[in-house]
């Protein structure tokens, strides 16, 4: 749906898509490859995970992009942290599911299950959030 929700609102937008095999090396060397094949242009990057991006962002940063790309992630990994905090690096935002906290929402209904029978519903959404620059400190202070 990424790519559909992109379109409805951007549909001037030339959209490319790649696996980086949720590896940070190939994610670096794929973004090196696609730089290099458009030397020109501003570029929105999303991927599936921020060890995908701090590989992608590498890439970028060694080809000296940074004022050509933004980049944005999905499943905050706090190794990125670091990098979300930085106010000069192109790395704006992630998703951040909240997997820490997940227990606290789960394990209660697990146990009403378990003493009423009573079955929560079969899917579920924990809170997440959508970190940026600005909102990272709120929710992870150094």
């Amino acid at each position: 749906g990424g790519i559909e929700g992109v379109k409805a609102k951007l549909s001037h937008v030339e959209v490319f898509e790649n696996s980086t095999e949720g590896d940070t090396e190939v994610a670096r060397q794929r973004m090196t490859d696609f730089l290099t094949a458009h030397p020109e242009g501003k570029i929105l990057v999303w991927t599936n995970a921020d060890h995908v991006a701090l590989g992608e962002l590498a890439a970028i940063e060694a080809a000296g992009r940074q004022d050509d790309v933004l980049l944005v992630s999905n499943a905050l990994d706090i190794s990125a942290l670091t990098t979300l905090r930085d106010p000069d690096s192109v790395f704006v935002g992630t998703i951040d599911f909240n997997a820490y906290n997940w227990g606290w929402e789960l394990v209660p209904k697990a146990i009403e299950w378990l003493n009423t029978g009573v079955e929560c519903d079969k899917e579920m959404s924990p809170s997440s959030v959508a970190l940026t620059k600005e909102m990272v400190k709120e929710y992870y202070p150094e």
